[in-house]
């Protein structure tokens, strides 16, 4: 029984270090991958695009286009074809406003280069370069950013912008190829303008707070899953990627299939020790669940078997079973008669219904029991119900009939109707035979007889019914219900 607590123990402790390692060689691998990711893609990318504005500002000649002159010259084909994506290059005239592009394109009606997000970089007059996005290229649904410079006159005023395009559609496919078929999200944010640039699966990214997850602590894995940052230290950009909490409670999984089974092992051979005892302790659980479903019926041969754990129980149960039938007796007999009660005769007759078992019910009152009260006395009166009650269990059967009220029995039976009228002729012949000390004194009864058909509902009301027939045709007989 030691061994039984120790070994789940030190099953726990294995489970918790083998997986805290093996979570860590998985965030190991994740950081890897976005070191790899920003060494063999996204440095290149940001330095290609920024050589491709270095190559066309050196080409501009600032006297030119200070004087309305064109930006574009012969060496923009060749910046062009340093990124193989499509993009496009482009310069805005601050003095004349125009928009000059290459590869060519033409500004549709209502294009105002003063709502693009680009010229806000005229406004800072801090900043001489930057990246501007991501938005939506005009015209299109197509998202890009755009790495902005301003190009400035010999005597420091403004010309206007020197601008390249990066569409965002090969960024997101460069990280939906770096993530693979991992579960996640990877992303990359702006940090300076705290905006997403891409992301995949960004339906993940609904589960961070704004504040950073830790990645040291071990339950926070099981419930907030882990995101993992890397900072592009060459631009204003955050390489991330969050892992969901369904990720780690895998892991948990695989390690708790690992340890447990050699843990299952040792818990089986000390449960083949334990075995023998268990059996035997189950088995005399068993006869007290027995005892406790049974309650209520006859003991079974089992009761008085010698017991090792249960002995004391067992007695328990025979008393409280003793006092139970004692007690369920007296609630169901009544007190003056012997014969069952009203309790009893509700009870029976709702079984039987339940059953759908037909049943005839039979309703029977003393006739002018008040007189005979009023005449001999209700200690007389007391021995006229007991005679009564007596003479019912001889003819009707002792679990058929009930007294239900002061002078008010019943009977429950399961004859037909032939000999039904032969019973009730015998007790109504019984009844009048009787002789009473007080030789004036004469006791009848009035009956009321209903037939029960399966389902019928109102059998108690069509039996008072042929009952108060029977007293309205003078009493000392008995009338079914039509």
């Amino acid at each position: 029984m030691v061994l039984a607590v120790v070994i789940p123990l030190v099953s726990l402790g294995m489970t918790l270090i083998n997986y805290r390692n093996n979570v860590q060689v998985k965030l190991d691998g994740f950081r890897q991958m976005l070191q790899t990711l920003d060494a063999t893609y996204l440095y290149k990318l940001v330095h290609e695009n920024e050589r491709q504005l270095e190559v066309l500002g050196n080409s501009l000649d600032k006297e030119l286009l200070a004087s309305g002159g064109s930006a574009i010259t012969s060496s923009w084909r060749a910046a062009h074809r340093i990124k193989m994506d499509e993009h496009f290059l482009y310069f805005y005239h601050l003095g004349s406003g125009r928009l000059e592009s290459y590869p060519q394109w033409v500004p549709p009606l209502g294009f105002e280069p003063e709502q693009r997000p680009w010229f806000g970089l005229l406004e800072d007059e801090g900043k001489q370069q930057g990246w501007v996005g991501p938005y939506t290229q005009y015209g299109t649904d197509r998202r890009v950013l755009t790495l902005v410079r301003r190009i400035d006159a010999p005597d420091g005023h403004p010309i206007g912008l020197l601008m390249a395009d990066l569409p965002l559609d090969g960024v997101q496919q460069s990280l939906e190829r770096a993530l693979g078929s991992q579960v996640g999200s990877l992303y990359l944010t702006d940090t300076r303008r705290n905006r997403m640039i891409a992301a995949v699966h960004p339906e993940w990214l609904q589960n961070l707070t704004g504040q950073e997850i830790d990645c040291e602590e071990t339950l926070s894995w099981l419930y907030h899953g882990v995101a993992l940052t890397h900072r592009l230290p060459y631009v204003d950009w955050e390489l991330g990627i969050y892992l969901p909490p369904h990720l780690f409670r895998q892991v948990l999984i695989e390690v708790l299939a690992l340890v447990l089974l050699p843990a299952l092992l040792l818990l089986l051979v000390v449960g083949l020790r334990l075995r023998s005892l268990l059996r035997i302790f189950k088995m005399e659980i068993g006869l007290v669940q027995e005892r406790l479903c049974s309650l209520g019926e006859r003991r079974g041969e089992h009761a008085h078997r010698e017991n090792w754990f249960v002995s004391k129980s067992l007695g328990t149960l025979e008393q409280l079973e003793i006092s139970y039938q004692e007690h369920k007796r007296a609630l169901r007999i009544d007190a003056l008669t012997g014969i069952f009660n009203r309790r009893a005769f509700d009870e029976d007759r709702f079984k039987l219904a339940k059953r759908n078992e037909p049943f005839t019910m039979v309703l029977i009152d003393v006739d002018h029991f008040k007189q005979i009260n009023d005449s001999f006395g209700h200690q007389f009166g007391d021995m006229v119900l007991r005679r009564i009650g007596d003479a019912l269990e001889r003819k009707l059967g002792f679990p058929h009939v009930y007294r239900i009220g002061g002078d008010e029995f019943a009977a429950l039976l399961l004859s037909g109707r032939q000999q039904i009228e032969e019973q009730l002729a015998k007790l109504q012949q019984e009844i009048q035979a009787q002789r009473w000390r007080e030789g004036e004194c004469r006791v009848s009864l009035s009956m009321g007889v209903a037939m029960n058909g399966l389902g019928d509902s109102q059998q108690f009301e069509r039996a008072d019914e042929a009952l108060y027939r029977s007293k309205a045709a003078g009493r000392d007989c008995w009338h079914f219900a039509e």
